[in-house]
């Protein structure tokens, strides 16, 4: 198995062995660190996030700057200036993926099951501040796809508005908001599975997720939508919730290891624009 092709689909953690705030100043002292995983088969998958400020907060971005509480406006709004690129879409979770793919901002988090490419999302900005990669173990059972009925439920809370309070579970709008997309679903929505953070694998329909490796996280929320969720302790498999840091200075020189082994921008987003800016770059003196 190559660098470029670890995956860490058939990766088990020992947890009494991972711990928090290692550094990380090359791919190969990551490769030492993910040595502390084990090889084999088990009932867990195994997820990475790596963000380039090693202060910021696993929270996705629909929390951040108070865009919450025009959640359902900003919904809409997208479909509305856009319809063209949503009307094949099937289901709520899917127009959260296409919103989260724009930069738009979604109760969805990132997430990717190869740590070189959490790696490079890690250090490809903030060059300035440590990076930081966050490492999940998710039984398979928890695992939810993008088809779910639980997904289905947690993604129509993006058409709620912000005063939607957990109490408020039988609400006959969040009901027919899924009976949009799920006709035959029974208003059986279990009080505890709005407060969840679920891990999904999406639909591979684009070639951005399948070359990232992607999967998300998916966000509840807690007594009201002004409150996220929490990711479950028993997911998270470093103490204190800290991740393995990736060190400033060593930045620029992970990028130039990670691109040897065929993680670059262009590769990540083959999108022509893209691909474009990365070739310009490359040959600029």
């Amino acid at each position: 198995m190559s660098l470029g092709s670890v995956s860490a689909s058939n990766l088990s953690l020992s947890l009494d062995r991972v711990r928090g705030n290692e550094k990380i100043n090359g791919v190969s002292s990551l490769i030492q660190n993910l040595r502390l995983l084990k090889y084999g088969q088990h009932n867990d998958l195994i997820f990475f996030r790596g963000h380039s400020d090693s202060e910021w907060v696993a929270e996705p971005s629909i929390y951040r700057d108070n865009f919450i509480e025009k959640e359902h406006i900003i919904f809409r709004e997208v479909i509305a200036s856009m319809p063209e690129e949503f009307h094949a879409l099937n289901s709520t979770f899917q127009k959260l993926v296409k919103m989260q793919h724009y930069g738009l901002p979604t109760r969805l988090l990132d997430i990717t099951e190869n740590p070189l490419i959490a790696l490079y999302f890690a250090c490809i900005n903030n060059k300035d501040k440590d990076g930081e990669i966050l490492v999940y173990k998710v039984p398979r059972s928890e695992i939810k796809y993008f088809d779910s009925d639980t997904v289905s439920i947690l993604a129509n809370l993006a058409k709620m508005k912000n005063d939607f309070y957990i109490k408020d579970l039988l609400n006959d709008y969040l009901l027919h908001e899924i009976r949009q997309e799920k006709n035959g679903f029974l208003p059986n929505i279990k009080l505890e599975d709005l407060s969840r953070v679920l891990f999904v694998k999406p639909l591979l329909d684009n070639q951005r997720i399948i070359r990232q490796d992607g999967s998300f996280m998916l966000f509840g929320m807690g007594e009201n939508k002004s409150t996220m969720a929490k990711i479950p302790d028993e997911f998270k498999t470093q103490k204190d919730g800290k991740g393995f840091i990736v060190e400033a200075n060593a930045k620029d020189n992970i990028l130039k290891e990670l691109e040897i082994l065929g993680i670059h921008h262009a590769k990540l987003f083959p999108e022509i624009d893209k691909i474009a800016d990365y070739i310009k770059r490359k040959h600029t003196v």
